[in-house]
């Protein structure tokens, strides 16, 4: 029979327990989104981090074309555009990050301005973080 005894002495030192935080999550930090008609409130005025990142694949023997924009209070922002070609079978991450000067009150929304052919769109996000 082996019989093995147990030292606490040669245990590692622990570390006091980490005293409880939280951190700001979510798309409400400063910004406010409607779900009702897809868009975003710009919070208060400054420099902000705008990025629209989707998965995108077609079907089909032709070429395919989708064109992607921002838009500020109904306007395309023409620096914003995403153009995609993809072939049958392919897919692809399409992502694109501006930074955009914005007053309190702005409305962003991502607009899906050309999609030329049977293209499957998922994996969607729209992101904006004030940096300045």
């Amino acid at each position: 029979m082996i019989e093995a005894a147990f030292d606490p002495n040669l245990l590692y030192p622990t570390l006091p327990p980490s005293p409880p935080f939280s951190l700001p999550t979510g798309p409400f930090i400063g910004v406010l989104l409607s779900t009702a008609d897809n868009s975003i409130t710009v919070g208060s005025a400054g420099v902000y981090a705008v990025t629209f990142s989707t998965g995108v694949s077609v079907s089909g023997e032709n070429s395919r074309i989708l064109i992607i924009n921002f838009t500020i209070n109904d306007t395309v922002n023409f620096l914003s555009q995403i153009r995609i070609n993809l072939d049958q079978g392919n897919r692809n991450i399409a992502s694109k990050t501006v930074l955009l000067s914005l007053n309190q009150g702005y409305v962003l929304r991502a607009l899906i301005r050309l999609s030329a052919g049977l293209i499957f769109i998922g994996e969607a996000s729209f992101f904006i973080e004030k940096v300045g």
